[in-house]
């Protein structure tokens, strides 16, 4: 987990992560940028994931529309 509590509007529609190869993270929920952090470990990561942060939230979390793609340099 690489952060909690962010202020999110229950209307949102589209949730966008980028991930930079020098580790740069940005967290995007529709046009607005809601988190932003370095994690060098992402620097050499190959993969991407989803998790549920609790036991029994199969059904409470939904991702659509879900997809990875390089974003280039």
């Amino acid at each position: 987990m690489i952060a909690s509590g962010l202020p999110i509007q229950s209307d949102w529609t589209t949730l966008l992560v980028a991930t930079r190869p020098n580790g740069n993270l940005r967290v995007f929920i529709d046009t607005n940028l809601i988190y932003s952090t370095n994690i060098p470990a992402l620097a050499n990561a190959t993969r991407a994931g989803l998790f549920n942060n609790s036991g029994g939230l199969g059904l409470v979390n939904r991702w659509d529309n879900f997809m990875v793609f390089d974003a280039g340099p």
